[in-house]
C-alpha cells in the first residue's frame, strides 16, 4: 500500500510540475516545413537541424517538373509553417497545390537574389518543342490536385503566396491523367519551363544563396532558435566553398576539348 501511495504522490507531483514549468522547459515542438524537392529538402534540414520537421513532396527518384501532387501532400501543405520553393518555375504545380490546400503560411522561394540564366528561345521545351503539352504541364495535374485536396480533408486551408505551389491530390479515377504519367517516364523534353533555368543549385554559388535564404525565413518563423539557424547555415556554406575550390581543381586538369557533357536534360546550364 505504502509503494502504492509513492507512486500515486510522484505522479501527482510530475503532473503539477508539468502544468507550471515554463515552455521553454518542456520538450521543444518542431516547426513544420515543407519543402517541394530532395535537394531543397536536404539543405532546408541541414539548416533547420533539431528545430524543424521537413515534408519533402518530390523524392530523389521523382521529377519535380511533372509531379502529379497527391492529397497527403496537400494536407501537409496546409499544415506547414513555412513553405521552401525553389522558383524559377520549377514546380509547374505548386500554385493549384497551395490554392487547394488553402495553406495561410509564409512561402520562401530559395532562388531569390540569384542571377538566373535565360533560355535561348529553341531551348523552351514547353513552347517551342511541344507546344501541345502547355496546357497539360501547366494546368492539367493541377485541376486534378485541387478536387483531390478537398476530397481528402473537406476543407479550405490557408490560401496565398506569390511564387509556385506544388500539387499533388488527385483522385486515382481520373483516366485523362493517363497522358501526363506518360510525361513521366517519356521525352526529357516534355517538361515545361520559364524564361529561366530554374535549376540553379548546380552551382554551388548558388546553393549559398539558396542556404543564406532558407537561414534568414527559418530564423524570422523561429527567433528563439535564430543563432542555430545561423550557424548550421554557415558551417554549410564553408563546406560548399570548400566542394566548389574543390571540383574548380578537378576541372582545371581538364583539357578545352574534354569539357563536353552529353545529358538528356538541360540542367547543368549554372555548373
Amino acid at each position: 500500500m505504502l509503494q502504492r501511495r509513492t507512486l500515486l504522490t510522484l505522479g501527482t507531483t510530475a503532473l503539477s510540475l508539468s502544468l507550471v514549468l515554463p515552455t521553454g522547459l518542456r520538450a521543444e515542438e518542431k516547426v513544420p516545413v515543407v519543402a517541394t524537392f530532395s535537394i531543397l529538402g536536404d539543405m532546408v534540414e541541414r539548416i533547420g537541424g533539431d528545430h524543424i520537421a521537413v515534408t519533402t513532396l518530390v523524392g530523389p527518384d521523382g521529377d519535380a517538373h511533372v509531379y502529379q501532387p497527391t492529397p497527403a501532400d496537400a494536407r501537409s501543405v496546409s499544415e506547414a509553417e513555412i513553405l521552401f520553393v525553389n522558383g524559377l518555375e520549377f514546380e509547374g504545380w505548386i500554385d493549384r497545390l497551395v490554392d487547394a490546400s488553402g495553406f495561410d503560411g509564409t512561402r520562401m522561394v530559395a532562388t531569390t537574389g540569384v542571377e538566373a540564366i535565360p533560355f535561348e528561345e529553341d531551348d523552351h521545351h514547353g513552347e517551342e518543342k511541344h507546344g501541345d503539352h502547355d496546357d497539360h504541364a501547366g494546368h492539367g495535374h493541377d485541376d486534378h490536385a485541387e478536387e483531390a485536396a478537398h476530397d481528402d480533408h473537406g476543407h479550405d486551408d490557408h490560401g496565398h503566396d506569390d511564387h509556385g505551389h506544388d500539387d499533388h491530390g488527385h483522385d486515382d479515377d481520373h483516366a485523362g491523367h493517363d497522358d501526363h504519367a506518360g510525361e513521366k517516364h517519356g521525352d526529357a523534353h516534355d517538361h515545361d519551363h520559364g524564361a529561366f533555368d530554374p535549376h540553379a543549385w548546380q552551382s554551388l554559388a548558388n546553393g549559398e544563396i539558396y542556404a543564406t535564404n532558407i537561414a534568414a525565413t527559418l530564423a524570422k518563423a523561429d527567433p528563439a532558435n535564430a543563432a542555430d539557424y545561423l550557424a548550421n547555415a554557415a558551417a554549410y556554406i564553408a563546406e560548399m566553398k570548400a566542394l566548389d575550390a574543390e571540383i574548380r581543381t578537378l576541372i582545371d586538369t581538364l583539357p578545352l576539348e574534354a569539357r563536353t557533357i552529353v545529358t538528356s536534360h538541360d540542367a547543368f546550364g549554372y555548373f
